[in-house]
This record gives structure tokens, C-alpha cells and sequence, in this order.
């Protein structure tokens, strides 16, 4: 019995040393001299919801367009944001969304990405690769920042991309 009782007096004797004034701040004391005050500026609730803005700033980052891609012949068009890919591709014809991180698209040196699917069984692949070269949309004449090739499932897509802004 007298095993039992020793940790519960520690316990108390411990939480009766600590104490809490209404300014959030916390006062150590070993009997009545004070170890170390310390000042608790972030309650849970302040903690909680700079967690929850956290995320919600993250998941806008997330969703955000970073980057436009498109050519022709056959016609097709992508859109990069932070965690995703939507691509069109001939013509309109069919498309797919992948759910990936899609960071670095403005690295200097390049970006490149490939990755292999199973859907229902079956293998599907992408390949995407943005150099930082200048490229002319053959179409329209109109320049764009950087030239872009994606190969979906062994067809390749070539044109141009810019960034969004």
C-alpha cells in the first residue's frame, strides 16, 4: 500500500509547485522561492486554429494553377497545380487527372516527371518534361516560356507551357 501512495504524493507535490496566473504565464516554484516563470502566450484553442489555417493555407497553395501546357496535332492541354495534373488530350477525345505533388516546375535546369499507373489491372504511364527554353507555338506564332513533351501510354504530346499568372 505505502508503494502506491509514494508516486501519487510526488504527483501532487510537483502540480501543487506549478502555478498558473490569468496573464497565461507559469510560475515553477520549489517551496516558496521561484525556479522560472514562463510566459504561455498560445493556448490549445489558439494552437488549434493556427493548425486548421495552416492547413487551409496549404491546401489553397495546393490547389492553386501553377502552370499551363497545350499544342497540337494532336490537340491536347494541361494544367499543373501543386498536387494535381489535368490533361486533355486528342482533342478532347480523353483525359486524366493524376494526384501527385507537382513542385519545382521553375527549376532552372528543367523539371521532369514519370510515373506508372495500374488502373483496373492495366499499366498506364506518364512522362512529363518542361525545359527552360523559349518555345514558338507552331498554330499561333505566339512565343511561350518553356517547351513541354508529354508522353501519355506511349503517344507523345509536344508544344508549349507558361507559367500561370
Amino acid at each position: 500500500m505505502k508503494k502506491n501512495i509514494i508516486p501519487i504524493i510526488a504527483l501532487f507535490l510537483i502540480t501543487a509547485c506549478n502555478q498558473f496566473n490569468s496573464k497565461g504565464e507559469k510560475t515553477l516554484k520549489n517551496g516558496d522561492d521561484t525556479v522560472a516563470s514562463i510566459d504561455i502566450s498560445v493556448s490549445k484553442l489558439d494552437a488549434l486554429t493556427n493548425l486548421v489555417e495552416e492547413e487551409e493555407q496549404q491546401q489553397a497553395k495546393d490547389n492553386k494553377l501553377l502552370f499551363l501546357a497545350h499544342g497540337s496535332e494532336p490537340g491536347w492541354y494541361a494544367q499543373f497545380y501543386g498536387n494535381k495534373l489535368r490533361l486533355i488530350v486528342d482533342y478532347g477525345k480523353d483525359s486524366a487527372l493524376f494526384v501527385e505533388k507537382f513542385e519545382n516546375l521553375d527549376n532552372p535546369k528543367g523539371y521532369a516527371f514519370s510515373k506508372t499507373y495500374n488502373v483496373c489491372g492495366v499499366d498506364r504511364s506518364i512522362a512529363v518534361s518542361i525545359s527552360n527554353t523559349p518555345c514558338v507555338y507552331s498554330a499561333s506564332g505566339e512565343k511561350e516560356e518553356r517547351n513541354v513533351i508529354i508522353k501519355l501510354n506511349n503517344k507523345t504530346y509536344k508544344g508549349c507551357g507558361s507559367f500561370a499568372k
